[in-house]
């Protein structure tokens, strides 16, 4: 999974299940990085989501959660299928992330920000 080629949004910690469903369905999300803390909520928003096509992944160093895959080994070169190191194209025109604002006047907006 290349994060360079792929949409990149951060979700406020603070946010409620819904809030984190919503912006996960609006940036059209296909995996989830977060602490695990916070994982029941973000398993909660992804429930029956078809288009998160990689388990919930946790970034801290905390005892492995069923069902999940830890950032360490997410990142080692030895795990051949979800590799980091390979080299890809680039489109700098392509979305890299997508922050959101506070929804101070309605609902969080996405701002789409290329390479």
């Amino acid at each position: 999974m290349d994060i360079d080629k792929e949409n990149t949004t951060l979700i406020n910690p603070a946010y409620t299940t819904y809030e984190i469903k919503r912006q996960v369905e609006n940036a059209d999300a296909q995996a989830i990085f977060t602490f695990s803390a916070k994982y029941a909520d973000a398993h909660a928003s992804i429930a029956n989501n078809p288009k998160i096509k990689l388990p919930i992944v946790i970034v801290n160093d905390a005892a492995s959660i069923t069902g999940t895959i830890k950032f360490d080994d997410l990142v080692r070169d030895d795990i051949e299928e979800f590799s980091v190191s390979q080299k890809t194209d680039v489109n700098y025109e392509d979305t890299v992330l997508m922050p959101y604002s506070s929804g101070t006047t309605g609902l969080p907006k996405s701002i789409e920000t290329s390479h």
